[in-house]
């Protein structure tokens, strides 16, 4: 369908600047700390058809980053110079693989961390939960498939039962906002999800996860780091003893809480003092009765276990991420063989994703997505752009009410 003519204005409407808008946000925030990171470091010839420098390289991937048809070496060849912005009269595929491999993606590590110190994270530490004061960051892994089937990948069998070569990847996301901060890229290395996540972790954080972060060994890295986690846990795993039972006030019983525990870990290694297990009976989002136990480092009284069940239910917003990623995105396939460029192509999302909030100051969605992509293509100005985003935000906003109230009307009734 083609757009209203009063949210895409014409081309001749838009400033210069404004279709500058990628090239802006190269010369500008990108070009500074490249102009940190990466001075002296300029590529050397690789391959035939030419090189291109580290920047240059990175400049392309931003902005392809905000094309979501971008998403193959052929479509970057497509792409010709990216409108003047690079030295070569095209990124050939040959050249774009072989850079891709010769990258250095920690170079891209001090950007990321200079990006997130831009970001006021005492303004969404805890959200609306009372009692959390935490940062909360959700931890999980999603597979990637990969442009070809490469020795150190993932030997992975799909639901149809044909293998496939894929790379795990693993991501930090802030529960409020929605921003990615640490990525792990694992390969057939043999190394379990969490122990590959423990280098990442940080101090004074609530980390949620799944099941699989269910072990000692994470909860002891989790611990030593001054940080605390709320994880589902199965029956047993890990194993714990209930020290004492916890009243359960009527917010609690409302939420679907039947149990609040304080309890010790076992097990070898395991760390020390008391834990809290929250068990909570609810509906899934299929309709069917659910029963999932929560154990957590929230042991004050002043954080209530309907809001430790509020916390978990937040892990779903990582699945939205994976989905907004690999749908809006386009980000299902990655470009390069090599660990080091699918690692700078991961980069890459986490920098857009940054200076997208950087510029709104708003939760990442689908729309506010579109409207970047359309200000980098000079079809829409920055100010036209923030007020879409804020009106969808609103509508966004008043339909999650509308939805609540249902789930809340259906409840009452049962």
């Amino acid at each position: 369908m083609r757009p209203k003519a009063n949210i895409l204005p014409a081309k001749a409407e838009v400033s210069a600047m404004d279709r500058l808008f990628a090239a802006k946000l190269s010369i500008g925030t990108l070009v500074d700390h490249l102009a940190n990171h990466l001075i002296g470091r300029d590529r050397r010839k690789v391959h035939g058809n030419g090189n291109i420098r580290d920047g240059q390289l990175l400049m392309a991937h931003i902005l392809a980053f905000l094309d979501p048809l971008c998403r193959s070496p052929r479509l970057f060849e497509d792409q010709g110079n990216f409108d003047g912005r690079l030295e070569l009269a095209r990124l050939a595929r040959s050249t774009h693989s072989d850079d891709l491999a010769a990258c250095d993606p920690g170079l891209l590590l001090p950007m990321i961390a200079d990006l997130h110190r831009r970001i006021d994270w005492t303004k969404v530490a805890g959200g609306d939960l009372p009692g959390i004061v935490q940062r909360i960051l959700i931890l999980d892994s999603t597979y990637f498939t990969l442009m070809a089937d490469t020795l150190w990948a993932l030997t992975h069998t799909k639901s149809d039962g044909k293998t496939q070569a894929p790379t795990r990847v693993a991501v930090e996301l802030d529960s409020d906002v929605l921003l990615p901060g640490v990525i792990v890229v694992a390969g057939d290395d043999g190394i379990a999800e969490p122990a590959s996540c423990i280098p990442g972790l940080l101090g004074g954080t609530l980390y949620v996860t799944d099941g699989n972060f269910g072990n000692i060994e994470y909860f002891s890295a989790v611990i030593a780091k001054g940080s605390g986690f709320v994880v589902r846990a199965e029956r047993d795993s890990p194993a714990v003893a209930v020290e004492r039972e916890l009243p359960l006030s009527a917010a609690d019983i409302e939420a679907g809480v039947v149990a609040d525990e304080l309890a010790g870990v076992h097990g070898h290694g395991a760390p020390a003092g008391m834990f809290r297990r929250v068990t909570i009976h609810r509906i899934d989002r299929e309709g069917k009765a659910d029963i999932i136990r929560l154990l957590t480092t929230l042991v004050d009284p002043s954080v209530s276990a309907a809001t430790i069940g509020e916390v978990h239910r937040r892990r779903w917003e990582i699945e939205t991420f994976f989905k907004w990623l690999k749908g809006c995105v386009k980000l299902d396939h990655l470009l390069s063989r090599s660990r080091e460029g699918i690692e700078f192509q991961l980069y890459m999302a986490v920098i857009g994703v940054l200076l997208m909030h950087l510029q709104t100051g708003e939760r990442l969605s689908k729309y506010a997505y579109a409207v970047f992509h359309w200000i980098a293509t000079g079809r829409m100005g920055m100010e036209e752009g923030a007020s879409v985003i804020l009106k969808r935000d609103r509508e966004r906003a008043m339909e999650r009410e509308r939805q609540a109230r249902n789930r809340a009307s259906k409840k009452s009734g049962l």
